[in-house]
């Protein structure tokens, strides 16, 4: 029997298949005529690719030198992808009717520009109260590692740039001297200390100028020490009220109205600007305003006054003895600024009370001596006059308007003829203001107190 031979592929002898498969390639792809030097000739603006890829490299690293591809992911949309996005929102509007679209159009302007203002208004109130507890924090950092380690350089420039920024320019001036002399190199305590010299310095000229009535020197002396640092924003608070009272003093009454608007602006409890822009209330006769600005500073020097009390107790009870003669010490400082405006307040209290008061006088038609018998006799007179039954006719607006008359002269009548009511109405009675009227510290507590020294 004749056996069948098997055959066995060899890629070596059989071929076909590979050149079927690049015949197909070929086909596909067909490829591409190297360039000769005559193509060249006939079109030179044709580049090679070396050339291209060489060039492109180049402007990728100029690029990144320069820094113009730092907006590369911006995107920059083609005109058919914006042609794409307004026929969406084409589409989009065109499945509400035209009086809906319009409405829905104007309740989101309205609420985009509403959203606008509060988003604002959150931001900045957001942004102030975290500045505050971010100095706070790193105030009572301060303070805890001086009351371990009293030469410690970082803990007491910290401490003396927050006394810096709170306008304790005193205190902050000798906290940079000692950081100079642990540290003499330190160069931020060598520009704030220089700054904290130059308001010193500047206050003392401009107090000097004052005393001698040489008002128009304080007024520049004062302008000058603004630009020392307008990042400082209580320090600058500071200095525009006390120009204010400069401009109060030269009777320019405009321009120290806008130097306390703008203290207030920068610190809200600047005491000094609320103190001139009361009197300034007071100056034009507006005496509510001037009692509501005399009020709110009354309110804040009492909790000061108060606060500072209470501290400076607990420090002596712990034996701390040049903390608690700091705080009373600055209890008394808020006892001086609170006498500056106390008869004010009560000034402007009576003139307000004064001001809005109904005259019983006028309502009976007597002078202000007449004795018992008369203001009887002019109560009886009015009371016939303004009787409702006398005026039963009228219409319903006539008829409210004499018994709101009546029952005037009723109580005109009810107040004069009593001596004591008649005596605290005419003076004038004030009531106190919403908390009571302020106290002063004992200034004998100090006696008591024995202060060691040091910074803190």
């Amino acid at each position: 029997m004749s056996r069948k031979r098997t055959a066995f592929w060899n890629p070596c002898l059989d071929s076909s298949d590979d050149e079927n498969d690049s015949e197909q390639k070929t086909k596909k792809v067909p490829l591409k005529k190297k360039r000769t030097s005559k193509d060249s000739i006939k079109r030179p603006n044709v580049i090679s690719s070396e050339t291209d890829e060489l060039d492109s490299e180049k402007s990728d690293v100029e690029d990144q030198i320069s820094g113009d591809d730092a907006n590369e992911d911006e995107q920059i949309p083609s005109d058919s992808e914006k042609n794409s996005k307004t026929k969406r929102s084409s589409e989009r509007k065109s499945k509400f009717p035209k009086g809906q679209e319009e409405k829905l159009q104007a309740k989101k302007k309205r609420q985009g520009e509403s959203d606008d203002g509060s988003d604002m208004d959150s931001e900045r109130a957001s942004s102030e109260s975290s500045d505050s507890e971010e100095s706070i924090a790193t105030d009572d950092l301060s303070v805890s590692i001086l009351q371990e380690d009293t030469r410690n350089v970082g803990a007491l420039f910290l401490r003396g740039f927050c006394l810096y920024q709170k306008n304790n320019i005193e205190r902050a001036l000798t906290h940079f001297q000692q950081v100079l002399e642990l540290s003499k190199d330190h160069e931020r305590a060598k520009a704030l200390l220089n700054k904290a010299k130059l308001f010193i310095q500047k206050k003392d000229l401009a107090l000097k100028a004052v005393n001698k009535s040489r008002l128009e020197e304080a007024e520049s002396i004062y302008t000058e020490a603004l630009a020392i640092d307008p990042r400082n924003k209580d320090a600058k608070a500071s200095l525009m009220a006390d120009r204010a009272e400069i401009y109060f003093r030269m009777k320019r009454i405009p321009e120290c109205v806008k130097d306390c608007d703008s203290s207030l602006q920068l610190d809200q409890g600047c005491l000094a600007a609320m103190l001139q822009r009361a009197k300034c209330h007071m100056e034009n006769k507006e005496w509510e305003q001037a009692v509501r600005f005399f009020e709110r500073m009354n309110s804040r020097d009492r909790q000061n006054q108060q606060s500072k009390k209470a501290a400076g107790e607990a420090a002596l009870k712990v034996n701390n003895h040049d903390e608690a003669y700091r705080l009373f010490s600055e209890a008394m400082e808020v006892d001086k600024h609170h006498a500056k405006y106390r008869q004010l307040l009560r000034e402007a209290k009576q003139q307000h009370l004064l001001a809005t008061r109904v005259d019983y006088y006028t309502v009976l038609a007597i002078e202000k001596t007449v004795g018992e018998s008369e203001i009887r006799k002019a109560y009886f007179k009015k009371s016939k006059e303004y009787h409702p039954d006398r005026h039963a006719s009228a219409d319903d607006v006539e008829k409210e308007e004499f018994v709101k008359k009546f029952k005037l002269a009723k109580e005109a009548y009810e107040v004069l003829s009593d001596i004591e009511k008649r005596k605290v109405y005419d003076i004038g009675v004030v009531k106190p203001p919403p908390g009571g009227w302020y106290r002063d510290i004992d200034k004998k507590i100090l006696k008591n107190i024995h202060p060691r020294g040091g910074i803190r």
